[in-house]
C-alpha cells in the first residue's frame, strides 16, 4: 500500500511562499525608504563650496566651447522618461515615485541644475499647483529658491508621506498573521 500523502502540505507551502514574498517585498519598500532618507540627508549637510573649482572644469569648459559641435550621449537607444505625479496623497505611490525619479535621474545623469526643473514639470493637478503654492510662499517669506532636488524631494516628502509612514510599514510586517499565528511563528511551525 503507497504512503498516505498529506493534502494540506502543498497549500501551507504556497501560504508560506506568499508570506514570504509578502515580507520580503514590505522589508525591501521600508529599506528603499530608509536609504532615501540616509541620502537626503548625508546630501543636504554636504556643503557647496562656490569658489572650488572641478578638475573636469577645464575639459567640459574645451568641449562646449563655441564652435565646438557636441555629440550626444550614447543612451543604448532607450528612450526613458520622468514619471508624471499627479499629487495623490498614497504614501506608496510618492515613495515609487520618487524613487523611480532618482534611478531616471543617475541613468539620463541630468545635470544636477536641471533636475528640479525637469521634475517640477512633471507635477501635475494637485502636486502642480502645490509646487507654485510652495514657490510663491518661500519667495514672499524671504527664503531661497529650491534648486536642489535633495531638498525638492524633502519637500515632496513632508507634504505627501505621513510622519509614521516609516513606523507603519515596520508595524505592518511585524503584525503580519496567517490565522492565529504571526508569520515568524508560521514559518517556525513548518522549519
Amino acid at each position: 500500500m503507497p504512503p498516505r500523502r498529506n493534502p494540506q502540505r502543498p497549500t501551507r507551502d504556497v501560504i508560506i511562499e506568499d508570506l514570504q514574498r509578502e515580507i520580503q517585498q514590505l522589508q525591501q519598500r521600508l529599506a528603499r525608504f530608509e536609504h532615501q532618507e540616509t541620502e537626503d540627508v548625508q546630501e543636504e549637510e554636504e556643503e557647496v563650496n562656490p569658489f572650488h573649482q572641478d578638475l573636469h572644469s577645464e575639459d567640459e569648459e574645451r568641449r562646449n566651447a563655441p564652435g565646438r559641435a557636441r555629440r550626444p550621449r550614447d543612451d543604448s537607444g532607450v528612450k526613458v522618461e520622468l514619471p508624471e505625479f499627479d499629487g495623490r496623497l498614497d504614501p506608496d505611490e510618492i515613495v515609487n515615485w520618487l524613487h523611480t525619479v532618482d534611478r531616471i535621474v543617475d541613468f539620463k545623469e541630468i545635470p544636477p541644475d536641471r533636475v528640479v526643473k525637469l521634475v517640477a514639470i512633471k507635477l501635475k493637478k494637485i502636486a502642480s499647483l502645490w509646487w507654485e503654492n510652495l514657490k510663491r510662499n518661500r519667495d514672499r517669506e524671504g527664503k531661497s529658491k529650491i534648486v536642489t532636488w535633495v531638498k525638492m524631494k524633502k519637500e515632496l516628502k513632508r507634504k505627501y508621506l505621513q510622519e509614521r509612514y516609516r513606523q507603519d510599514l515596520f508595524l505592518k510586517l511585524h503584525r503580519l498573521q496567517q490565522n492565529q499565528l504571526t508569520v515568524e511563528e508560521y514559518i517556525a511551525e513548518f522549519e
